[in-house]
């Protein structure tokens, strides 16, 4: 059904790719014996797992440059791990369970430049069609940093060091990063790096700190429960899910980034069973992209809920010159429930939307929503857009114009539509090819020129949409607005 387990890359602190080979690597035939191992120039231990739970520690310094590479052997119900520190070229010196079944996996790195690879496919099964992995230790956790400094960490999981794809199978899989140094601030340059890939995981969270450029890649994955992805107030800060290949979500998802500046979270090619919340803060042009098209074009992915949330950021620059706000967009993706899309949301904020009374005039608007410009959107019950925001005005609002006004198919098609484009005035709305089924819920009534609902309305003046002659059987714009009809 969906070929998830392949075609995947890993991505490293430079942004190459090394292409994923099919074939699995070989296990190791024998174990053994059980005893403990230090390689002293890194200050590296581990030892016998006590109740299970093996502990892989940096206990001298900050020696840098650690790279780990922890293999599952064995399938449960006794898993058996093998680490490798791996030191450039040198020798490799590794460690190998044999005895006691491992039901935790604790690493915790000192500050910076670390390297874990977590790998071992010790078994598989199909769900949905697709093969993944099955019966590896039930709980991992990794701690790359103790204090705020450092960070250039990279993990990767579901795949081994020379880039071959071999994925785990865990309950758990918790991973937090405490970096929060300046270094970086440029799309492609990773202060710390998560990619997980070719993996079936219940419940994976990640938290990374503030450093700029964190980045975080999720793919080829089955995430049965929660994915919990949460990044710090550094700029240019990325989360991806199903870029290059198609997730499985089956439950909630949560993506989480602070208030630096030119963040970026997708969610690509996925499918999630549950709701889907992305929440950007107070910075300047930050972008969330749910699309299917964009890597590798197919069906459109299905979620149940979504809810998209842009905070306050300052759009002017020492000059005056005007910058450009932050963007959603949402193609080729089917929502069973409802969407809301809001932007200029103050994190500070203590009085009712759309006000945003407290907002210290941070939020200047030049927001932009694309919805179903490349490839159709469909809502089954309800569509919420608000631009909030006390000083929220000049925003673009598009819905529809994949093929142009009335092309004859129906690009958006929502339940219910309900669009306040800000206080400030001066927004567009394009309306093409878009199609409501009920009407308005109202929420925004109140706020209209005449107190009547209307599926798109906003304050202040010079507000102006554009609107086809099919949109218009089914789509009313507040009379305030000036209106280009036909387009």
């Amino acid at each position: 059904m969906f070929n998830f387990l392949s075609g995947g890359r890993a991505r490293t602190s430079n942004s190459t790719r090394r292409t994923r080979q099919p074939a699995k690597r070989q296990r190791q035939a024998t174990l053994e014996r059980l005893e403990e191992r230090r390689l002293l120039s890194l200050g590296v231990t581990w030892g016998s797992p006590l109740n299970g739970i093996l502990t892989i520690k940096q206990t001298t310094g900050d020696n840098a440059n650690v790279i780990l590479n922890i293999h599952e052997t064995n399938a449960a119900p006794s898993p058996s791990v093998q680490v490798d520190t791996l030191t450039g070229s040198a020798e490799t010196l590794h460690f190998i369970s044999g005895t006691v079944p491992v039901k935790e996996i604790d690493v915790c790195l000192n500050n910076g430049n670390d390297t874990v690879y977590l790998n071992g496919t010790v078994s598989t099964t199909t769900v949905f069609g697709i093969v993944v992995p099955t019966n590896g230790v039930p709980t991992v956790k990794m701690q790359l940093g103790t204090t705020n400094q450092g960070g250039n960490d990279q993990v990767f999981v579901g795949t081994d060091p020379n880039g071959t794809a071999d994925g785990i199978q865990a309950n758990l899989l918790q991973i937090n990063g405490t970096a929060s140094s300046s270094q970086g601030g440029n799309h492609g340059y990773n202060s710390d790096c998560v990619n997980v890939d070719n993996s079936n995981i219940n419940s994976l969270s990640i938290s990374l700190g503030d450093a700029n450029s964190d980045c975080v890649y999720v793919d080829d994955s089955l995430i049965n429960t929660s994915l919990s992805v949460t990044e710090g107030s550094g700029k240019c800060d990325v989360i991806e899910a199903g870029y290059y290949s198609k997730d499985v979500l089956g439950g909630s998802v949560t993506f989480s980034q602070g208030s630096g500046n030119y963040d970026e979270a997708s969610v690509e090619d996925s499918i999630a069973v549950g709701s889907i919340s992305i929440t950007q803060g107070d910075g300047k042009n930050d972008t969330v992209t749910l699309d299917c098209g964009i890597e590798n074009f197919g069906a459109e992915q299905y979620f149940n809920n979504v809810y998209i949330s842009q905070g306050s950021g300052s759009i002017y620059a020492a000059g005056c010159d005007q910058q450009t706000g932050d963007t959603i967009n949402v193609n080729w993706t089917w929502i069973t429930s409802n969407m809301w899309l809001e932007q200029g949301e103050y994190y500070g904020e203590t009085s009712p939307l759309p006000t945003n009374s407290s907002d210290p005039g941070t939020e200047l608007g030049s927001n932009t929503i694309n919805i179903a410009t490349t490839s159709p959107v469909y809502v089954g019950y309800s569509t919420v857009i608000l631009e909030t925001g006390e000083y929220n005005q000049n925003n673009t609002i598009i819905m529809g114009g994949i093929a142009g006004p009335d092309s004859g198919s129906i690009d958006f098609e929502t339940g219910y539509l309900d669009v306040y484009t800000g206080l400030g005035g001066g927004a567009y709305v394009q309306v093409e090819n878009t199609q409501v089924d009920y009407g308005a819920l109202g929420i925004f009534t109140l706020l209209t020129s005449d107190g009547n609902p209307y599926n798109i309305t906003g304050g202040g003046g010079g507000n102006s949409a554009g609107i086809d002659n099919f949109s218009s059987l089914t789509v009313s714009i507040d009379p305030a607005f000036s209106q280009g009809y036909p387009i």
